[in-house]
């Protein structure tokens, strides 16, 4: 069609608070009521999302999820959820670290684990899906289990993924001390005497 638009690539921004996720949510409601107008008129664009992407691991590889994908109080359901840090706890982009993106994520719901893959390496490195019980609740800076991560100029809480992850990072990547983090999803624990 000649007067269609296609929206080929949607990226929330990583850690996207749960008032960005509501902004972008009413965008994209408006634009919705937009469309109908547009697709009432022969004359206006038509607009439609054809595919859309998830990145589990931020700066690695993508994820096409369907349409009726999970939109969660920080954005799509296992977008950007991992990240891979120094041993400074800074985290790894492609400017640092080009191979990265050659590192491809395959979400595994019936194992529960996101599996990684890279090329020309046939071990397979699994990652649980689901975090830890302990990491939904809001005394995460009183454990050992967690520790700060800087993603740009923000620190963030994360869970270390362990050391089998890290010595298939350091495998694939050809490098030393670097781990795969996990972003932990703080919920208010509830008071049981309300």
């Amino acid at each position: 069609m000649a007067n269609e638009s296609v929206i080929d690539n949607l990226h929330l921004p990583l850690l996207a608070s749960y008032e960005w996720c509501k902004r972008f949510l009413n965008f994209l409601t408006g634009l919705f009521f937009r469309i109908m107008l547009y697709v009432q008129s022969p004359e206006g664009p038509q607009y439609r999302v054809t595919r859309m992407f998830i990145y589990p691991i931020k700066s690695c590889g993508f994820i096409e999820v369907n349409k009726s994908w999970i939109i969660e109080s920080t954005g799509l359901r296992f977008d950007r959820k991992w990240m891979i840090v120094n041993k400074q706890g800074v985290m790894l982009s492609q400017l640092r670290e080009p191979k990265i993106c050659l590192i491809q994520p395959k979400l595994n719901f019936e194992t529960g684990n996101l599996e990684l893959r890279f090329p020309d390496l046939d071990e397979v490195c699994y990652v649980p899906l689901d975090p830890p019980e302990e990491d939904k609740y809001d005394s995460v800076e009183e454990s050992e289990s967690f520790s700060k991560a800087k993603v740009y100029n923000d620190n963030v809480t994360v869970r270390d993924c362990g050391d089998n992850v890290a010595s298939w990072l350091e495998m694939a990547l050809m490098t030393d001390d670097v781990r795969l983090v996990r972003h932990v999803d703080r919920y208010a624990k509830k008071d049981s005497s309300q």
